[in-house]
C-alpha cells in the first residue's frame, strides 16, 4: 500500500469493519490517527517495506533492516502467524 494517507485510510477502514479500532476509545483512535499523520509527514527516504502478501523469508530482510536486527531473528519475527492480521 503505496501513497500518503495509506495508515488514516487503513485505520478507517478497521474502524467500518468493526475491528479492534472501532472497540477502542476515542482518545486511541485519534492517538493512532495523529500518529500515522505523523509517519506520512516524515517522508521517510526509502523505509524498508513488509508486506502481506510477501513469503516470511521475503519480509525478513526490511525487518531486520529496520529493527537492526540480525536476520535470522527477523525471520522468526516474519514468521508470525498472526504478524497481519487486523
Amino acid at each position: 500500500m503505496a501513497g500518503r494517507g495509506w495508515r488514516r485510510r487503513r485505520c478507517r477502514r478497521s474502524a467500518e469493519a468493526g475491528g479492534a479500532l472501532a472497540r477502542s476509545s476515542p482518545t486511541s483512535r485519534r492517538e493512532i490517527g495523529s500518529e500515522s499523520d505523523r509517519l506520512d509527514e516524515a517522508r521517510f527516504a526509502n523505509p524498508p517495506r513488509m508486506e502481506g502478501r510477501r513469503t516470511p523469508a521475503d519480509n525478513a530482510a526490511p525487518l531486520a533492516q529496520f529493527l537492526s536486527i540480525p536476520y535470522e531473528t527477523a525471520g522468526k519475527i516474519a514468521a508470525t502467524d498472526q504478524l497481519f492480521a487486523d
